[in-house]
């Protein structure tokens, strides 16, 4: 009998030796969780900074497309107010015309989509970036579908860049320089303007739309640029 009983308090103990208390588990899922949480987390802040990469190259690429469409100016088009381009002036007339109220903290705005375009050769489709000029400022949800939109949607807002202010810009009739300088107000008639170029900065926008006839950007531009507008 003795034999027996010892043989059992054996193998008891034997079998409580090779497993896992109650406590033992608890505190090992709570490890496991901790560590999935933190690599939830490290994930996430990657996936975040991938996305913030993807939209800056993305904006960077809504400024070369601005800058081009800027020289041709007869490209940008939309159903608000037109720009117009005299074929007897340069085209840098009508742009400078055209950016020429975004002052005292004015802006113009524009707006970068990519559209869908039917291939003439083929019946496939490919993507093309346009400039559009909005009504009131506002691109609407369905102004972007009659436009055949597709991927996001960048809001441009321009005005005059403070690199202009302390300069001489004014030309009197006789081709020379009036002494006074730019301030920041009204800018002069084209044909007295003095320089070579006028500085535009450009803040661009991830833009969302809030309902089917509004729309709203991020208070935040994903990026800004000076672009020097050549003559």
């Amino acid at each position: 009998m003795r034999q027996r009983q010892t043989h059992f308090l054996a193998v008891h103990r034997h079998n409580r030796k090779g497993g896992f208390s109650l406590i033992e588990v608890i505190l090992s899922v709570g490890v496991l969780g901790i560590a999935i949480l933190s690599l939830v987390g490290l994930v996430g802040a990657s996936f975040l900074q991938i996305d913030n990469i993807v939209q800056m190259n993305r904006a960077i690429s809504v400024g070369s497309t601005l800058e081009s469409a800027l020289y041709t100016p007869e490209l940008i088009g939309g159903n608000g107010k037109n720009i117009t381009v005299d074929p007897n002036e340069p085209r840098f007339n009508a742009i400078y015309r055209f950016v020429s109220e975004a002052i005292n903290g004015k802006k113009v705005t524009l707006y970068c989509i990519s559209t869908e375009v039917q291939n003439t050769t083929s019946s496939s489709t490919s993507e093309k970036s346009i400039i559009y000029n909005a009504s009131g400022g506002v691109l609407s949800h369905n102004t972007y579908g009659q436009l055949k939109g597709v991927g996001p949607v960048f809001r441009i807002e321009i005005s005059i860049a403070k690199q202009l202010e302390e300069q001489r810009i004014v030309l009197k009739e006789d081709g020379t320089l009036e002494d006074e300088v730019y301030k920041g107000d009204s800018l002069p008639d084209v044909r007295h303007y003095a320089l070579a170029y006028i500085p535009l900065h450009v803040a661009i926008y991830a833009h969302s739309f809030s309902n089917v006839t509004n729309a709203k950007s991020a208070p935040n531009p994903i990026t800004t640029l000076i672009i020097n507008f050549q003559r």
